[in-house]
C-alpha cells in the first residue's frame, strides 16, 4: 500500500511539472510584453549611480546605440568579456553601460579594484538594491542588451559574448 503511495505522489508531481513547463499562459505572455524585454521592444528606462558618483539615466542615450551589460565580479564569464566591451568601446566609440549587481558583491572596493585592474573606461553603473536587475528580469549572468538609437531592443545576448559578436551585433544598430 505504502509503495503505491509513492508511486501515485511522484505521478503526481511529474505530470504538474510537464503541466508548469509546457504551458504558457496569457497573463505570462502579457507581462512579458509589458515589461518591453524582448527584441522589438522599447528597452524599460532606468536611473542609477555610476561607479564615480555621477547619476546616468538610459534614456538620456536615446539618439546614439547602447550596450548594456549586466555583470559582477564574482562571475568568470563576466569577467572574461570586459575586455572585450573595453576594445569595442574603444575602437568603436561604443557607448558601453555595464551595469554591475552592485547588491550581490561582497564589496563595492572590489568592484572598484576590478574596473580599475582592467582599466575599463566606459561607465559602470551601480545597481545597489537590484532595481534595474529586477526591471529586466535577468535569468542569467552576463546578459547583454543591445539597443538601437531610437531607445529599442535589438539584440540580447544570455550569458558572455565574444568580441565579434559584439561588434557584429553593435554595427547592425547603426
Amino acid at each position: 500500500m505504502k509503495k503505491y503511495i509513492i508511486i501515485a505522489v511522484v505521478a503526481g508531481m511529474l505530470a504538474w511539472s510537464f503541466y508548469e513547463f509546457f504551458s504558457t499562459s496569457e497573463e505570462d505572455a502579457t507581462v512579458s510584453e509589458d515589461a518591453g524585454l524582448a527584441r522589438g521592444e522599447a528597452a524599460p528606462d532606468f536611473e542609477v549611480e555610476t561607479l564615480k558618483g555621477e547619476t546616468v539615466k538610459l534614456s538620456e542615450y536615446r539618439g546614439e546605440p547602447v550596450i548594456i551589460n549586466f555583470w559582477a565580479t564574482w562571475c568568470p564569464p563576466c569577467r572574461a568579456e570586459m575586455p572585450d566591451f573595453e576594445k569595442l568601446h574603444d575602437e568603436e566609440d561604443a557607448v558601453v553601460l555595464a551595469v554591475n549587481l552592485t547588491h550581490s558583491e561582497s564589496s563595492r572596493t572590489g568592484v572598484e579594484d576590478f574596473v580599475e585592474e582592467l582599466g575599463l573606461t566606459f561607465p559602470v553603473l551601480l545597481d545597489e538594491e537590484g532595481d534595474v536587475e529586477a526591471r529586466y528580469e535577468l535569468t542569467a549572468y552576463p546578459t547583454s542588451y543591445m539597443i538601437d538609437s531610437n531607445g529599442v531592443t535589438r539584440y540580447i545576448a544570455r550569458g558572455a559574448i565574444n568580441y565579434e559578436t559584439m561588434k557584429r551585433e553593435y554595427m547592425n544598430l547603426n
